[in-house]
């Protein structure tokens, strides 16, 4: 027997299933914006981001059926609901699905406008104002946390972190489509949108911090220690008002810290407390921090005017092994021994380098004098040198390297840069300039995490999370999570993938004692005991560990089907 199936229900079983083969068999000439999914009808783009956030999807078949739906013709809209964006903009806004999806759909939704005719800058008003609404009642903590326009940690996958990817890519001689055919609008068109996102970012900033004022679990903190808080350095607008502005949180662009200062053994004490491992890095703090008070002793009486020893310093490690953590710890010290003030400037790519010639300099410039005497922070710092496959030095963030070269050496008593990135990234960065690699001499090398510090890492957020794990169920999903490291290799995210685990045992102990959330099920679960309630069984850590390895499970190349208009399937 043979049944015909509408388009619509192949693709939800393809989704559903994550089956490419059923997907690819999706007959031409369907419009993919037209179809809707689910029981709730939704825009195939909401269908899947609400799968994905419910992790029934891996990421690898999310950006597969992403960059399917889009060369089917996909362009992310659908008749406008009155207040509600289309899904291709409300999908950028919220991030939920793989960055790689989510910078494919813009770039291909700028195309898309740009070859009708259309304005891009309201389709990234339309992104900007959904983050508004996502984000209406975040306090300052909240929204700094997520960073959803500007970054200001690492792993955001920001609005603008996408912009500025798309730009710094479309090139004429870009061998993919989309961005070749947007180099020629790159400078009058997609570059003033940088601008655009950074004004409605401060306006979210701003509102952000206002909400923080008037929460009064939030007043006492902020009044109290409201010199902790981010700000960002104004360029060539600053006045001499904005001093008072350090201390109030506003403005957000690099993370700007005021570190109180402490006692060096203070310091070491929370490190060793708090920080799993890594005890070679460890010493090595110790060692740079004992030279330098020791050259402070050594040099009285008679050698005061001695140079002081540069500090500038390396963080090297792979991913998910904490080296900012580790920088915030290198400033503490620092602070503590007197060779910092207490500044500690927090960069990256997107908050330094601009589009425009002299934009670049101008905010490298600005952010040297922030953080002069203290300590200045970049983080990922190789994708300020990018490779550009001919040797030249054609994007700004070279502008960057060359400002640090000399700075470091001139200021070298007054300032201290510090470098993070993975392994041979960093390597790359010190030989993007001569003048480097001699003045980083200082290194922190942090080492990937074997299994006795996991365990200790996963005790430390099991106690964050209130959740009770056993020995026995740690150990088991210890032994699976290093299985999972052989698979994945370099890929592996070290004490992330820990942290994640600890985080979803949450949902698998509500599935397992609660799953439809009905009276009888809420009432048995709050008859137990604090410990019934929030202990992780061996069946919750098995249900997340299986999704886990799922991810790794080698997936033969997918054979299309014959295109018709409908597809056969046998029963």
């Amino acid at each position: 027997m043979t049944t015909t199936y509408p388009a619509e229900q192949i693709l939800e079983d393809a989704i559903r299933e994550q089956n490419l083969e059923k997907l690819h068999s999706i007959p031409e000439g369907i419009d993919i914006d037209e179809l809707t999914l689910g029981e709730d009808y939704e825009h195939p783009l909401y269908f899947l981001q609400r799968l994905y956030e419910m992790d029934d999807l891996d990421e690898e078949f999310v950006t597969l059926a992403t960059a399917e739906l889009l060369e089917r013709g996909m362009q992310g809209r659908e008749k406008p609901t009155r207040g509600q964006p289309s899904p291709a903009a409300g999908v950028i806004a919220e991030r939920v699905l793989p960055y790689e999806a989510t910078y494919m759909l813009m770039k291909k939704s700028f195309r898309g406008i740009l070859e009708e005719g259309g304005d891009v800058k309201n389709f990234m008003r339309e992104i900007v104002t959904e983050v508004g609404e996502l984000y209406k009642d975040a306090d300052f903590m909240e929204y700094q946390k997520d960073g959803p326009l500007v970054p200001f940690g690492t792993d955001t996958g920001s609005v603008l972190n996408m912009l500025i990817s798309v730009i710094s890519h479309a090139e004429k001689t870009a061998t993919d489509p989309d961005l070749k055919f947007l180099a020629k609008h790159r400078k009058d068109t997609l570059e003033p949108l940088i601008r655009f996102v950074e004004n409605k970012h401060a306006d979210f900033e701003e509102r952000a911090l206002e909400i923080s004022r008037t929460k009064n679990d939030a007043k006492k903190n902020f009044n109290q220690s409201g010199s902790n808080l981010p700000v960002v350095y104004k360029g060539d607008k600053a006045d001499a008002n904005d001093k008072d502005k350090v201390k109030t949180g506003y403005d957000g662009k690099p993370m700007i810290q005021e570190t109180e200062k402490e006692t060096a053994q203070a310091v070491r004490a929370d490190l060793n407390e708090n920080f799993v491992g890594q005890q070679q890095a460890k010493d090595m703090m110790r060692a740079i921090s004992a030279r330098a008070v020791f050259d402070s002793i050594r040099h009285k009486d008679g050698a005061e005017d001695a140079p002081k020893e540069a500090l500038h310093t390396r963080i090297s490690g792979p991913t998910g092994v904490g080296k900012t953590t580790f920088a915030q710890y290198y400033n503490r010290m620092l602070t503590s021994i007197g060779r910092s003030n207490g500044k500690f400037v927090h960069l990256t790519r997107e908050k330094v380098v601009a589009t425009h010639i002299g934009q670049t300099e101008n905010a490298m410039k600005g952010f040297l004098e922030e953080a002069m005497g203290g300590v200045l922070f970049i983080d990922e710092v190789h994708n300020l040198t990018p490779e550009m496959g001919d040797g030249e030095k054609r994007d700004f963030g070279f502008r960057v390297v060359e400002a640090l070269v000399a700075v470091m050496e001139e200021q070298r008593e007054n300032i201290t840069i510090v470098v993070a990135g993975y392994d041979e990234d960093i390597d790359r960065f010190l030989s993007s300039d001569k003048g480097l690699r001699g003045r980083f001499d200082n290194a922190l090398v942090l080492e990937p995490y074997g299994a006795e510090d996991l365990a200790k890492i996963m005790d430390h957020f099991a106690k964050i999370n209130h959740v009770i794990i056993p020995e026995d169920v740690r150990d088991y999903a210890i032994e699976e999570i290093m299985k999972y490291k052989d698979a994945v290799g370099d890929q592996f995210a070290n004490a992330r993938v820990v942290r994640n685990f600890v985080e979803k045992m949450p949902t698998e102990m509500a599935l397992r004692m609660m799953p439809d959330a009905d009276e009888e099920a809420i009432a048995a679960v709050e008859a137990m005991s604090y410990e019934e309630r929030n202990t992780v069984t061996k069946a919750d850590a098995e249900s997340y560990i299986s999704r886990m390895h799922a991810t790794t499970d080698k997936k033969e190349e997918p054979k299309k089907r014959p295109i018709g208009f409908h597809a056969q399937w046998s029963n």
